[in-house]
């Protein structure tokens, strides 16, 4: 195929062609939404065009820059980098981007070779998937009406609640009940005895009645998760008290039969957990307590910390095998997802680790989701942040020995208090042999029992 229709381009680029196969017609039908998701992940900034390319984003949306008089047309994005190093020249981008210039630190770069490259953006991991795809062909559609999002779809299917109920609320959401009217209307919800004798009939008072998925969207943001199950569990009582009013014609008992529907769906969960007996699985065993490393090998507890939305810190304490602290570094970031800057940590701890001279290292890390990320085999995601997962799988290779694992909060309070350092203008500030008391006395309560 690539061969017949874009054999001397790349599919970005690819043209419709004269008398297509329909396989290639179906292809091309969908390329312009394939692009509309489509960025590109920066490398070494070399093939990626400043001012043409989609490469600046802000909560995955994609911001259109704006070339001020004079500009360059064939800046890449490599001009906005310090010449033969992979950082980013922020004198530079201030004087070019201005207000964008935030949103352009907070893209990580690789600290080693590697080229740009495209990444989807409705997808974790960058790649473009069929259900991606048809989520995001289905917000075009919706234009600037209500059309139910991912996030709608995952809170439903996600919430931990009897499949029964799923079906129910999902059907609601989707405007799929015969009399949909009845449900929407918040004069409906408020009359029924449910919401009367509920700790949320004022709740809900408060919500949007607009629509259900309106109230429901509001709901998700106002209650947790275990609230929202109860919600559930009478919205489906309150369903069932108008059908038998309707359809039977009877009066039934409606706090009873709310009741029994709470009780119902709570007795089912718990039966649902312990039938099924699967452990929660990890990517290792969680640490609860601090504890030294072996001999011969340092143990780095590492932790981001972001105070406001331009800036942020990296903290990294290593510690011998006595558990006496050997060093401790504040690094000064930009402000970027917490996700980010955790990984970020950790690849600041083995690149310390490296320049001090420590061939054994022990990482250790409160992050659990980048713990879990680096425990698979094999990182082969498209993602922005997926440069710094790759950058520790490869400085990882270059110790003898060297570990990363999860530890609970409680005991990573140092690297914590490390973190929120001040570095007083300079990028990094690093203590040896002498610390603050503050320090210390964290130190010491990790070797308490």
């Amino acid at each position: 195929m690539k061969a017949r229709y874009f054999r001397r381009t790349s599919l970005y680029e690819a043209k419709h062609g004269h008398d297509p196969s329909y396989i290639w017609s179906s292809l091309w039908s969908i390329l312009g939404l394939f692009k509309e998701g489509l960025g590109r992940s920066i490398g070494d900034g070399r093939d990626t065009m400043v001012w043409k390319d989609r490469w600046v984003f802000d909560n995955e949306k994609y911001i259109s820059l704006q070339k001020p008089p004079g500009a360059d047309d064939g800046s890449t994005v490599y001009d906005l980098m310090h010449e033969g190093e992979q950082r980013w020249n922020v004198e530079k981008i201030s004087g070019v981007l201005g207000h964008v210039t935030p949103s352009v630190l907070a893209i990580p770069l690789s600290q080693h070779v590697a080229k740009d490259g495209y990444f989807w953006m409705g997808t974790r991991s960058g790649m473009y998937t069929v259900k991606a795809g048809y989520w995001r062909a289905r917000e075009a559609k919706g234009g600037a009406g209500l059309i139910l999002t991912v996030d709608d779809w995952r809170l439903v299917w996600r919430l931990a609640a009897p499949p029964k109920l799923q079906h129910f609320l999902w059907n609601v959401i989707k405007g799929n009940m015969a009399v949909k009217a009845r449900l929407a209307q918040r004069r409906y919800l408020r009359d029924v005895d449910i919401w009367r004798y509920s700790d949320f009939g004022d709740l809900l008072n408060k919500a949007p009645a607009d629509s259900f998925l309106m109230r429901w969207r509001w709901l998700r943001e106002n209650v947790n998760n275990a609230d929202l199950l109860k919600i559930g569990a009478l919205l489906w009582a309150s369903w069932r008290c108008r059908n038998l009013h309707i359809f039977e014609h009877s009066q039934p008992n409606v706090v009873m039969l709310a009741a029994n529907y709470s009780n119902w769906v709570a007795d089912h969960m718990l039966y649902a957990t312990k039938l099924s007996c699967q452990p929660h699985r990890t990517a290792g065993a969680s640490a609860s307590r601090w504890s030294c490393p072996p001999h011969g090998v340092i143990k780095a507890n590492v932790d981001a910390h972001r105070p406001h939305e331009s800036s942020a810190g990296l903290g990294a304490v290593f510690r011998n095998a006595e558990g006496s602290i050997v060093l401790a570094v504040t690094k000064s970031v930009a402000s970027s997802t917490p996700k980010c800057l955790e990984a970020q940590a950790v690849r600041f701890a083995l690149n310390l680790a490296r320049r001090f001279g420590h061939s054994k290292l022990w990482v250790e890390t409160d992050a659990l989701n980048v713990v879990k990320v680096l425990s698979t085999h094999g990182i082969a995601n498209l993602a922005p942040m997926f440069r710094v997962y790759n950058d520790i799988v490869l400085d990882r290779a270059c110790f003898d020995y060297c570990i990363i694992s999860h530890a609970k909060r409680c005991c990573n309070t140092l690297a914590h208090l490390v973190a929120r350092g001040d570095t007083e203008g300079n990028s990094e500030v690093i203590r040896f042999g002498y610390f603050p008391q503050s320090y210390v006395s964290l130190a010491m309560l990790d070797l308490v029992d």
